[in-house]
């Protein structure tokens, strides 16, 4: 069985949280053995840590100026030429990012510069997916407030 949930809050906070949970141990049965079972353990009874897997959403606040770095730097080496579109995600992910644009009420990933960039590698291992930009509100000078 799995839960699936999202996690919005201080970095630190949810990381002990996590660890925390991660350290559970719970009780799992082995109710038969051998070749037909499908697995290879002998029956009985075992304990089995909380596996947990991050499927985590990310909300990345930066002032509007940034854009085009921030873009290029996160997802510039994922997209094609055409940009960020239903084209270049995946299609296994295509139904889920758009279902999420609306939800969150983001818009879709605009063209961007790809000449600008912060000097970060991509982690290894790890897919990223881009989802979608949120305008923040403007104070009445016109100062974003992130």
């Amino acid at each position: 069985m799995h839960l699936v949930i999202a996690t919005r809050g201080l970095r630190d906070e949810v990381r002990k949280w996590i660890e925390k949970l991660s350290s559970i141990s719970i009780p799992f049965k082995v109710h038969g053995e051998g070749k037909d079972s499908g697995h290879e353990l002998p029956k009985g009874d075992y304990q089995f840590p909380l596996a947990i897997r991050p499927i985590q959403l990310w909300d990345f606040c930066f002032p509007e100026e940034s854009q085009d770095a921030i873009l290029n730097t996160i997802i510039g080496r994922r997209v094609s030429s055409k940009g960020v579109t239903a084209a270049t995600i995946n299609k296994k992910n295509q139904k889920w990012v758009s279902i999420l644009q609306m939800g969150l009420g983001l818009e879709k990933i605009p063209e961007f510069d790809r000449t600008k960039q912060y000097p970060i590698p991509d982690p290894p291992g790890t897919e990223v997916v881009a989802i979608g930009l949120k305008r923040d509100y403007r104070f009445a000078d016109g100062t974003e407030g992130l």
